[in-house]
């Protein structure tokens, strides 16, 4: 999945980045993702080593430091899902654990349909990124998507067009 999505977002933006940011996840370190670079759990790069995806683009991996949540703006956006769509749902939504599974929860009883979660996060996601000003550091009270136009347009020019062989199916094949 997560070569999967790299491939969509080099598809979408037409660019490959120089830099990215990763969690520390095995699946990120994982040869054919990042192949041909120093991770947490291969710090040495062998001679010969098949260059993972990211390598053949070109993009650096940037590992985010263990425990720091302000490095990984991404954690706190789950909560937000689970404030805004999950628990939106009463009876189905279950609880980030077992401790915090909240009363009534009841899975046969209170199901709803994948597309009708799909459809409030879909709506919850429009807004969050077009209409919800951010505070974080860097976004000055802009949406995300108003943040993400004003720097495409000021550093477009710096990134190089993708490879389309890195954006097909079957690409690491």
């Amino acid at each position: 999945m997560v070569i999967a999505a790299f491939g969509m977002a080099l598809e979408r933006a037409g660019v490959a980045p120089k830099t990215a940011k990763l969690d520390n996840g095995r699946e990120y370190a994982a040869k054919a993702f990042t192949g041909g670079q120093a991770t947490r759990y291969r710090f040495k790069i062998m001679p010969g080593e098949q260059p993972g995806i990211m390598t053949k683009t070109g993009t650096k991996a940037e590992w985010s430091k263990p425990y720091k949540g302000r490095d990984k703006p991404i954690e706190s956006f789950w909560n937000f899902v689970a404030n805004h769509v999950d628990k939106h749902f009463e009876g189905a939504y279950c609880g980030k654990d077992s401790a915090s599974k909240p009363e009534g929860y009841d899975p046969k009883k209170h199901a709803i349909p994948i597309a009708e979660y799909a459809a409030r996060l879909e709506q919850m996601l429009h807004w969050y990124n077009t209409e919800r000003p951010h505070t974080g550091d860097g976004m000055n009270g802009c949406t995300p998507l108003a943040k993400y136009q004003e720097l495409w347009e000021r550093e477009k020019h710096r990134f190089d067009p993708v490879d389309p062989a890195h954006t097909r199916p079957g690409w690491l094949g």
